[in-house]
């Protein structure tokens, strides 16, 4: 960072893969290190790869939600999703320790809540161990991290019990604004990012649809906001609704 004047770092792809790569990306990453950490902790490696050649969401049906972590009805895939969120967890405490020694800032990119626990990702874990959380709520984005993208990729049976836990439907503004709000007090900061661009068939974010959630996330009293996801498509419209909200 010598002459750069930068004062923090951002971790992006902090996670493992999303089921929008396959089914079988769910069953999590198997390096000799990543299945040597799933023995260690107990993990029946043998049942989880052949589960994984089935590539089937049954057995990744939460039955359970606790502060944005869900506890699964199978045994071994509870198991599995809880050493994979601890994984995550342990690797940003210690990047965000080697960088807060060197006197950085540190920031994390993580999906919505609603999906962050299939890629393993704990927020109010990874919130305790940086200075601030951005988590992709990104409702009019059909690609990758977007709302839409991810929940169809989970299938139609898993997006109803996600929005029976959540109690309403898990794509929308208003449960994004609930979020939000229930991450308050995490352990830092909670920057939501949320699309603001529009890229033809990618993204359908306009200038009112920004504006209407920015006010949506200041009454939920969210001190800060991310414009995502390509600043250089973002609107002058939309950057002059933006000012208009304040």
């Amino acid at each position: 960072t010598e002459g750069c004047f930068m004062d923090g770092v951002f971790l992006d792809r902090i996670r493992y893969a999303s089921g929008a790569g396959g089914l079988g990306a769910l069953y999590g990453c198997w390096c000799p290190m990543c299945q040597a950490l799933y023995e260690r902790n107990g993990v029946d490696t043998e049942r989880i790869k052949y589960l994984a050649k089935r590539a089937s969401m049954v057995q990744f049906m939460p039955k359970e939600l606790e502060k944005g972590i869900y506890r699964y009805e199978d045994e071994d895939i509870d198991r599995l999703m809880a050493v994979k969120r601890k994984n995550i967890t342990d690797q940003v405490r210690r990047l965000g320790r080697r960088f807060h020694e060197r006197g950085l800032k540190v920031g994390a990119d993580t999906f919505a809540p609603v999906v962050a626990d299939f890629v393993g990702q704990d927020i109010f874990a990874l919130a305790k161990e940086v200075d601030f959380v951005k988590p992709m709520v990104y409702i009019r984005t059909d690609a990758p991290a977007g709302l839409p993208f991810e929940l169809r990729a989970l299938g139609g049976e898993v997006k109803e019990r996600l929005d029976e836990l959540w109690g309403g439907d898990t794509g929308s503004m208003e449960l994004s604004v609930k979020q939000m709000r229930e991450l308050k007090g995490a352990g830092s900061m909670i920057a939501p990012g949320i699309d603001a661009n529009y890229v033809k068939d990618i993204c359908s974010a306009d200038a009112a649809y920004v504006k209407e959630y920015l006010s949506k996330l200041a009454a939920a009293g969210a001190e800060s906001v991310v414009l995502s996801w390509d600043i250089m498509r973002i609107s002058r419209e939309t950057i002059d609704a933006v000012r208009a909200v304040g």
